[in-house]
């Protein structure tokens, strides 16, 4: 069975806001890099709701080639939302029932392990939940 991982940057004080804003870049080291693109090559898609989804969408495919924007928007992507209908980032799926049955059943499938970034309300959803 696939495992969900979820990769969460967070401050030794606990804060993990704007992530969207991307303030933690100018404290990346090799280390963060290499581990990063590990963990995020290793897995076959990502999972995440529709706020995740729309500050991917606004930064991802616009990138310029590199490692981590090249594989983010390769992999299939699965949104789980009520409101977006016609997503725009290459390789989405949107979901729009409830998403604790359907990533339940997305993890039986074949295939490699799924992320979620961020501690979101779609992974605190899935971690009361199973």
């Amino acid at each position: 069975m696939r495992k969900i991982i979820e990769y969460t940057l967070i401050s030794a004080d606990g804060v993990f806001a704007d992530p969207a804003g991307l303030g933690f870049m100018k404290f990346r080291d090799d280390a963060y890099l290499r581990d990063g693109l590990g963990l995020l090559t290793s897995c076959d898609a990502m999972v995440m709701g529709r706020n995740f989804y729309n500050s991917g969408v606004q930064s991802w495919p616009n990138r310029p080639e590199h490692p981590w924007s090249d594989q983010l928007n390769r992999m299939r992507k699965y949104v789980y939302s009520t409101t977006l209908t016609d997503p725009e980032w290459t390789n989405t799926t949107v979901e729009a029932g409830s998403a604790v049955p359907a990533i339940r059943q997305l993890k039986q499938h074949e295939g490699g392990d799924l992320i979620i970034w961020g501690h979101t309300q779609l992974a605190e959803t899935l971690m009361r939940e199973d």
